[in-house]
């Protein structure tokens, strides 16, 4: 059993801050407990917590005199979860079922975002009617020793409810003021970000995880260790669109190499398709 008190003050300075001055504070107690009844082990873990949020008020300029001012909220959350896990192990792996509801409230720049964000290229507005987001899910693990080689696989599916995305709302926003204009009016992409709008919607998800590998015995190198991993998710919101800019694949190829000098290292090259699964204003998003 654990207690936990975060507090966290946030403030962006300048003309391209998107969020406001802003304080969090999230308290929330949790346990843990675990019966083990070899070969059988079942595992309960619980957490409530209480989230607040304050952002300050905030002025958007649109032009030297164009303003608007957003006033200042403040919004609480109360998010509980649990998991139950059934774990059966023998001689060379174990099969566990996980059953989870799990619910996170709004972090501040979904809740009060409102500015150009340089770094990805968009113009982001948060949602201050935000409510607690909940995914309710159940997954299936298997791990297994092949001789040398382990192998790990992991199949889950969850519902969510008030799942929490940014959806492109087709409006784009010019410099150097960022001022909103029509789609298709941009002449210079540099100068132009997407607005991109915090939104709550029902979704489902399905998806796996896969990873195989081994360790080598290899001169001068104390241990050499190699795998493959590959996952995929699908999102699907309750509208019929796909979740924009979710990933659907990738592959990696893990290495690990620790040197008898005694320094270590790590590549993992990396590969994923495009997204061609249709989103709303993003029809082919990179993945």
């Amino acid at each position: 059993m654990g207690l936990h008190d975060i507090r966290r003050d946030f403030s962006a300075l300048g003309s391209e801050a998107f969020v406001p001055q802003s304080h969090i504070r999230t308290r929330g107690v949790y346990l843990v407990e675990t019966l083990d009844l070899k070969p059988w082990q079942l595992e309960f873990g619980w957490r409530k917590e209480k989230s607040e949020l304050e952002a300050a008020a905030q002025r958007i300029w649109f032009t030297p005199t164009l303003s608007r001012t957003i006033a200042a909220s403040r919004s609480q959350y109360a998010p509980e979860s649990f998991s139950l896990a059934l774990k059966r192990s023998y001689q060379s792996g174990s099969l566990t079922l996980n059953r989870w509801v799990a619910r996170r409230a709004p972090d501040i720049q979904e809740v009060a975002a409102f500015g150009p964000h340089l770094a990805t290229r968009t113009y982001d507005i948060g949602n201050r009617n935000l409510e607690t987001e909940t995914l309710n899910g159940w997954d299936l693990q298997w791990q297994q020793t092949l001789g040398q080689a382990s192998l790990k696989l992991n199949l889950y599916q969850y519902q969510a409810r008030d799942y929490i995305y940014q959806q492109n709302v087709g409006t784009v926003y010019t410099g150097p003021y960022f001022r909103p204009q029509l789609p298709g009016t941009c002449t210079n992409p540099a100068d132009c970000l997407s607005q991109m709008q915090y939104a709550q919607q029902d979704a489902r998800f399905h998806g796996y995880e896969f990873e195989l590998g081994r360790p080598w015995k290899i001169t001068g190198v104390k241990q050499l260790h190699t795998s493959v991993f590959a996952d995929m998710v699908q999102g699907k919101l309750d509208d019929g669109y796909h979740v924009p800019d979710w990933p659907q694949a990738a592959t990696a190829w893990p290495c690990k190499p620790a040197w008898q000098s005694g320094k270590a290292s790590y590549a993992s090259p990396t590969a994923a398709p495009n997204n061609a699964r249709a989103a709303l204003f993003n029809p082919q998003a990179q993945s």
